[in-house]
């Protein structure tokens, strides 16, 4: 029976080979790795970290950014409300204060409640509407005074008669307040500008201006509008 013993060994020599091929060529192993639940956990932490870290930067960043543009607005209103003043597009402001002093708030408090005069309540188009219209809520109001003659009652119904033009010329102040500091019937109290540009508050102007209206240009009343004792006619 030598068969039998000749596949035996047969066999035995393919298994040799193949276990000798096998260690010289091993099966390859996976190589890609992953990460742990810990470990995600622990990079998911960290990151919180930092951003909470940043967050105040970001809210600051942000901040600045819509103030920055709120004093943007509020400057155009006020020259855009003082050329039209110039231009008599805009009748003076009804509010007499001595604007000769030289003192920063120009001899006037802030504004107690929303102005009645035209063209001081201005919508986020800078385009202005009757400050007493419920439906119509300002993004900025312009507290507008002036020097100059006071409005009379000239004709003795009781009621003083508005000054259209002035033809000797005025100073004039300006200041602009954000409409939300007159929600609720609440009122700004401050008058000069706050040093924080920062600052989100509704109490402080957003611009504060100074300018002189003429309305004639003669020597004569350029002459009268200066002070005895030089300076500015305006403070």
């Amino acid at each position: 029976m030598p068969e039998p013993k000749k596949k035996n060994s047969l066999t035995q020599l393919l298994q040799t080979r193949r276990g000798t091929a096998l260690l010289r060529h091993p099966l390859p192993q996976p190589t890609q790795s992953g990460f742990t639940i810990v470990e995600a956990l622990v990079a998911l932490i960290i990151a919180s970290i930092v951003l909470i870290g940043l967050s105040p930067l970001v809210v600051l960043s942000v901040s600045a950014r819509v103030q920055a543009r709120r004093v943007d607005l509020a400057t155009q209103a006020a020259r855009s409300y003082i050329d039209g003043l110039r231009s008599n597009a805009i009748p003076p402001p009804s509010t007499v204060v001595d604007l000769t002093q030289t003192t920063p708030e120009m001899g006037e408090s802030a504004p107690a409640s929303l102005p009645t005069d035209p063209g001081t309540c201005l919508d986020k188009n800078l385009n202005s509407f009757d400050c007493s219209d419920p439906n119509n809520k300002p993004l900025l109001v312009i507290q507008a005074f002036r020097n100059g003659p006071v409005p009379v009652d000239s004709d003795g119904d009781g009621t003083n008669e508005p000054i259209t033009i002035i033809p000797e010329g005025y100073c004039v102040g300006v200041r602009v307040y954000r409409g939300e500091a007159f929600d609720g019937g609440s009122a700004p109290t401050k008058t000069l500008l706050f040093k924080n540009s920062l600052s989100n508050t509704k109490e402080y102007p957003l611009a504060v201006m100074r300018a002189e209206i003429i309305n004639q240009t003669s020597f004569n009343s350029y002459r009268d509008r200066f002070p005895t004792g030089g300076g500015s006619p305006c403070g």
